[in-house]
Parts: C-alpha cells; sequence; structure tokens
C-alpha cells in the first residue's frame, strides 16, 4: 500500500475518552483533506467513478449517467471521437456511451435475441459479447451465442462478417463459410485485420479485411498451455484480445489464468501468471497470479490493462511486471472488459454492477465526502456522504509503521449510493492507525 508523502493516520488513542470529539474530527477532517490529494499524486493509486449505468440496477434505458440502465455490459472499445462502444450481453444490443456520458442504442432492440441483419434497432443479436472498431468507424461485435462476429456500419447496417448464425464449428474459410464457437473478444490491427478470441476452439482466430478467417494460434479443440507458434501452440478458454502498437497480440488466457503475447508471425508466449496456478499475486511473469483474467487493454506505452472476473483490474508492464488496480475488494463486480484511451483513462465494464467505470491514476478530483463522528463506548462512529458517481471510500487499518513498513488489514466502506457508516474499535490489545483514501 503507498502511502504518499503526506499521509494522516487516526491511531488507537483518539478512540478513548481522554480525546474530545472534536479532536477526532478534526483528525478526520485533516485526513480527508490533506492525505487524499497527497494520495492522488502516487503512481500506484487509481480513482474510480461511476460513468454510466447506476449499480445494482439492471435495465436497457437510453439516457444521462447514472439515468441509464445496462444489463450486464460485456464488451468496451473507444472511437477515435472518444466515444465508448458497449456489447450490452444481456440486452442483446450494442450500445453507444459519449464522452460525456449520454448512452443511446446504437443496433438490436432490448430483451430481444435473433440473427437479423438490418438497419438500428431492425438487427439482432444473441448475446453480444466484444467489440471492437477499424480506423474507418465500423463495429465490429463477437455475436457469441450466434457463433459469428457482424459488422457494424457508421450509419448502423448490420450484416454478418464471418461465421454462420447458430452452427459453432471450426472450419477456417471466407465470410459465412468459416465456423466460429462462442467467439468473445475482439480486436483490430492498423492494418484492419480482425483478431477473435474463438473460446470454446480455445483458439485465436484473424479475419482479413477482405472476410478470410485463418486459425492464427493454437489448435482447434485441443485446449493446453504450450508457448510454441502457431497451430502447436495451446491455449484455454481465450476470453479477451488486444493489439499493441507493434501489431502483438496480447490475450487474457481465462482457462489458464495467465496473460499470453502472440507475435506478428504467430508465436506465443506468455507474458504473465503461471498456468493452472489461480491466485490475486502482484509480481514478475510467472511470479504474478490471476484469477479469470477476461479482458485486455493496451497503452501506447505497451502497458496491458486486465479486467479479472474475480473483481480487480491489474496492470502489466511490458517486462511483465504484474501490479493491482484494485484489490478484489470491490468498488467493481465482475468487470468483464477494460479500454484504455491516449490520456490513460480506463473504460471498464463493471458487468455484474450492470454499469460502466471509469478509472484514473490520481483519480479525478474535486470529491470531498460530508463527515460526522459520534464517541460511544470507545468506539468512534463514522458517518460519511458522497455524491453518488463516486464510488466510495476506503479505511485502511495497519498495526505496524516501524520503518515505513506496513502489515495491512482493511475494511472497505465503498458503495454507490452515496454514504456509508462504520465504526472503529478501541482494542489495546491489538491498536491500530487507520486511513481514509479514494478508491
Amino acid at each position: 500500500m503507498n502511502l504518499g508523502k503526506s499521509s494522516v493516520f487516526v491511531t488507537k488513542d483518539l478512540l478513548t475518552n481522554k480525546f474530545p470529539l472534536a479532536s477526532i474530527t478534526m483528525v478526520f477532517a485533516a485526513l480527508l483533506g490533506v492525505s487524499l490529494p497527497a494520495l492522488g499524486q502516487s503512481d500506484q493509486t487509481y480513482g474510480f467513478v461511476g460513468f454510466a449505468g447506476f449499480a445494482g440496477s439492471p435495465g436497457s434505458l437510453d439516457g444521462e449517467g447514472s439515468a441509464a440502465r445496462f444489463n450486464f455490459p460485456a464488451g468496451v472499445a473507444l472511437d477515435i471521437s472518444s466515444n465508448l462502444v458497449v456489447a450490452d450481453f444481456g440486452n442483446h444490443t450494442v450500445r453507444m456511451v459519449s464522452s460525456a456520458g449520454a448512452v443511446t442504442t446504437l443496433v438490436g432492440t432490448a430483451g430481444i435475441s435473433g440473427t437479423n441483419n438490418g438497419t438500428g434497432g431492425a438487427a439482432r443479436f444473441n448475446h453480444p459479447f466484444g467489440v471492437a472498431l477499424d480506423r474507418s468507424g465500423n463495429i465490429f461485435v463477437a455475436d457469441s451465442d450466434n457463433h459469428t462476429i457482424r459488422k457494424v456500419t457508421p450509419a448502423g447496417v448490420v450484416t454478418t462478417l464471418a461465421g454462420s448464425a447458430g452452427t459453432s464449428g471450426t472450419n477456417d474459410g471466407v465470410g459465412l463459410a468459416a465456423l466460429f464457437s462462442h467467439p468473445f473478444g475482439l480486436a483490430v490491427d492498423g492494418a484492419n485485420n480482425i483478431f477473435v478470441a474463438d473460446s470454446d476452439n480455445h483458439t485465436i482466430r484473424k479475419i482479413t479485411p477482405a472476410g478470410v478467417v485463418t486459425t492464427f494460434a493454437g489448435s482447434p479443440g485441443m485446449p493446453g498451455a504450450i508457448d510454441a507458434a502457431g497451430g502447436d501452440a495451446r491455449f484455454n478458454h481465450p476470453s479477451g484480445v488486444a493489439v499493441d502498437s507493434q501489431g502483438n497480440v496480447m490475450v487474457a488466457d481465462k482457462g489458464n489464468f495467465t496473460i499470453r503475447r502472440v507475435t506478428t508471425n504467430g508465436v506465443v508466449t506468455t507474458l504473465a501468471g503461471l498456468a493452472g496456478y489461480y491466485g490475486r499475486m502482484d509480481g514478475t511473469r510467472s511470479v504474478a497470479r490471476f484469477y479469470d483474467p477476461s479482458g485486455v487493454s493496451v497503452d501506447a506505452a505497451g502497458n496491458v490493462f486486465v479486467s479479472e472476473f474475480g473483481n480487480t483490474i491489474r496492470k502489466v508492464t511490458p517486462a511483465g511486471t504484474v501490479s493491482s488496480l484494485t484489490d478484489g475488494a470491490g468498488p467493481l463486480d465482475a468487470p468483464q472488459a477494460v479500454a484504455v484511451d491516449a490520456a490513460g483513462v480506463l473504460f471498464i465494464a463493471d458487468s455484474l454492477n450492470n454499469r460502466i467505470v471509469k478509472g484514473r491514476l490520481g483519480g479525478f478530483g474535486g470529491i470531498s465526502p460530508s463527515l460526522r463522528v459520534a464517541l460511544s463506548g470507545g468506539r468512534a462512529n463514522v458517518s460519511l456522504s458522497w455524491p453518488p458517481s463516486h464510488l466510495g471510500w476506503e479505511l485502511q487499518m495497519t498495526t505496524n509503521l516501524s520503518g515505513g513498513g506496513l502489515t495491512t488489514a482493511w475494511t472497505r466502506v465503498v458503495g454507490s449510493t452515496g454514504g456509508t457508516n462504520f465504526s472503529l474499535p478501541n482494542n489495546p490489545a491489538n491498536p491500530g492507525f487507520y486511513r481514509l483514501k479514494s478508491p
């Protein structure tokens, strides 16, 4: 846990009656007003805010920010105008969120699945999962339960680019002659080639701009964890793909709990994690552990951001060093996909919360909770409230500050409803130091 340069702590001594209530409130106020901005400058601290949708409220409404509703958003991708395209899995639609947070439905009709090509609401999808865009603004959709890849023009015209609706398989070929089996993640390279995480086939497929489908890496129907070239490599239910500036394909190899890299020549290596071993451990390359890595996105510096269905967002450097941007206890619930823009802002499909969340190094600023503290029976009872767009706060506790090191146990106080209450116990046998910061 990075403390920043001017962190302020509440010690267990403040929880005894020898300190007046005003002192407790003053220290908390100082902690809120001084410590948080310092933490915001840390290169390890990401702040997250709600962008569109409202936690715990599934639906299909278009609207502004928290007034909009999603139903298990599964895929996200950014266009050249910084609009976010969302595969709204549970609604069978593809949505768009403007840079200001306004949500509209581009294609499909909420609650109605199908295979129809057409324009706008006349088109039908069956649990769209991944989305990606080419340089002309065309949207490509992994229509997972139709086993197809669909194309959506900027005018909202939907066609089937590859695969045969309702028919799964492994065939390479052109257009409808090719077959997929639950395609999930999509990515587009600089030459407008599309890469597909063909999950149930355990392969990475490639679709040229002419619609020619080939198996780029892995062997259909052969799960495994082998690093090798082309068909000699093995994957286990790959879920997410992204293309870096060099044309390498980064893969969230969900069933292996690893992040893989596929070069432009189809050579597969493991960037981070160890196949068959899951967990939530930071570290470098095979020392790191992942728990259900689902989506990946790459920034201009080659850092890979990973959304884990186990409620975390991870960062993997080009050298394979893994760090956690969230700790798995919140504020996210089963994030399925992540996208990163040129400024380093993350856009996260917070799937089981049915919303889109933004994250940024240092947070977004300008948010301070209102505070009330009451003392009763040796406990400080704290009430906080904050704007609903903020995801809450994090109460951190450590029992050891010696030498600047920390042995940390912590309690989260996050939420999207705009408030929470908690108590700090006075336990003489286990003295603690407390700090509040933005998650």
